[in-house]
């Protein structure tokens, strides 16, 4: 009779530590999606690292050198501005990019958008592209 009881009272000590252990031990939970933005914050995180990284790749540059601003950004797209090294003449301009299997800038530099292509091939919304790329 005394086993018992024994096995009883081990058996909820167990329980009572197990719901501890998953209690307190469980991830957080997720944030909600980010919001769209205007400004230099930008809902993911690692937008503008990511573009600056790109765009280092692209022209050869260290990353020291390159500064990008993100200007605007909505799920999926975003657009902003890049320097390189010290700044000046010449030495920067504009980019847009789509999130796909990370950012990818399909667009940069300081001629003319085409706009058509920019909407029909990757679906950017006229609130990335009005009114500093396309009317």
């Amino acid at each position: 009779m005394k086993r018992n009881w024994f096995l009883i009272a081990l058996a909820i000590l167990l329980v009572g530590f197990a719901v501890y252990y998953l209690k307190f031990s469980a991830k957080p939970a997720q944030k909600a999606a980010p919001t769209p933005t205007s400004n230099a914050e930008t809902p993911y995180p690692n937008t503008q690292s990511a573009i600056q990284a790109f765009l280092a790749n692209k022209y050869n540059k260290p990353l020291s050198e390159v500064k990008v601003t993100v200007q605007k950004e909505v799920p999926g797209f975003a657009e902003g501005s890049v320097l390189f090294g010290q700044g000046g003449l010449g030495e920067g301009g504009m980019w847009l990019a789509v999130l796909g299997n990370g950012w990818n800038v399909v667009w940069d530099g300081n001629g003319n958008v085409d706009c058509n292509k920019m909407r029909q091939e990757y679906g950017f919304p006229d609130s990335i592209l009005v009114p500093n790329f396309c009317n």
